[in-house]
C-alpha cells in the first residue's frame, strides 16, 4: 500500500517526496516515546522533533555542568577552611606567616651578575668588619 502524499505548503502541490531537497531520512530514536525511528519525511516536519531532542540535549549539558559547578564550590570552600586552619595553627604556635615579594626585574645574566656582584661585596665588608 502506497503512502498517501501530503500537501506541501512550500511549492504549493502535493509532495514530490524524494525529488525534493526537503525529503529527509531521519534515523534516531524519538525523544518523547523512546521508539526507534527510521524514515523519510520533509525537513518542516522534523523541525518540532529535531527541536525537542535539542532541548532535552541542553537540559543534560546544564544538569552537567551545575553538578561541576557545585563540586567546585565544594572544593574551593575545602581549600578555604584548609588555609585557615594552617594560617590559625601558625598563629597558635607563635609563628608568623612570611610576606615574599617578586624580584621586580627579572633574572637576566647582567641582572644576575649585579647581584652576585653586590653580595660578594656585603659579605667582604662584613668579613672586614664594617
Amino acid at each position: 500500500m502506497q503512502e498517501e502524499r501530503k500537501w506541501c505548503p512550500l511549492i504549493q502541490k502535493k509532495c514530490v517526496q524524494h525529488k525534493c531537497a526537503f525529503y529527509t531520512h531521519i534515523q534516531g530514536v524519538n525523544p518523547n516515546t523512546g521508539e526507534t525511528v527510521n524514515k523519510f519525511d520533509c525537513a518542516v516536519n522534523w523541525v518540532p522533533f529535531l527541536l525537542m531532542e535539542a532541548a532535552q540535549k541542553t537540559e543534560h549539558t546544564a544538569a552537567a555542568v551545575e553538578s561541576f559547578r557545585n563540586e567546585m564550590v565544594d572544593a574551593q570552600e575545602k581549600n578555604q577552611q584548609l588555609y585557615i586552619d594552617s594560617l590559625n595553627h601558625t598563629i597558635e604556635n607563635g609563628l608568623l606567616p612570611v610576606n615574599i615579594h617578586p624580584i621586580d626585574t627579572p633574572m637576566t645574566p647582567n641582572v644576575l651578575d649585579t647581584t652576585v656582584k653586590k653580595l660578594l661585596d656585603e659579605t667582604k665588608d662584613y668579613d672586614k668588619g664594617g
